[in-house]
């Protein structure tokens, strides 16, 4: 169980994803799905955790997390694709999923245990706008990154 003061809070990166054309899948072989998002599931979480992010929410497919950072959420990112790209799907007897991401940052504030703001909202529209295999950055998400980066 995650609690309250596990997320974190004020300026926070986001990573929105989810796997294109899944519901055709679950439409054509249900059990074969339910592998792809166990192993999809593992993939991602294993790598949103290990770079210090959360994951808050998934709705279907979809996996919102959130990070403390905007290098974090950039290095789950391409860990989470590196991840699903260097899987042996052909063992699984599964076609590899075609996951698009999103990343974005901005201010937010917790109201009845989740996340609420405009980032959340501006997250949701760049995944949305996102094609197959796409990773797409937002421009506050992307002079956040560079800022960081120019201090060190």
């Amino acid at each position: 169980m995650i609690f309250l003061t596990d997320y974190p809070t004020g300026n926070v990166a986001f990573l929105f994803s989810d796997i294109a054309g899944s519901t055709r899948r679950f439409e054509a072989n249900e059990p074969s799905a339910r592998k792809l998002l166990e192993i999809h599931d593992h993939l991602l979480s294993s790598a949103i955790t290990q770079n210090g992010g959360t994951v808050f929410k998934t709705l279907g497919d979809s996996f919102l997390s959130a990070f403390p950072s905007a290098i974090q959420a950039l290095l789950a990112t391409i860990d989470s694709q590196f991840a699903i790209e260097n899987y042996d799907w052909m063992s699984a007897d599964i076609e590899p999923p075609a996951v698009r991401m999103a990343l974005h940052i901005g201010d937010v504030q917790f109201r009845n245990n989740d996340y609420i703001g405009t980032a959340l909202a501006v997250a949701d529209r760049i995944l949305k706008l996102a094609h197959v295999k796409q990773i797409l950055i937002s421009e506050s998400f992307f002079f956040k990154y560079k800022t960081n980066c120019l201090k060190e």
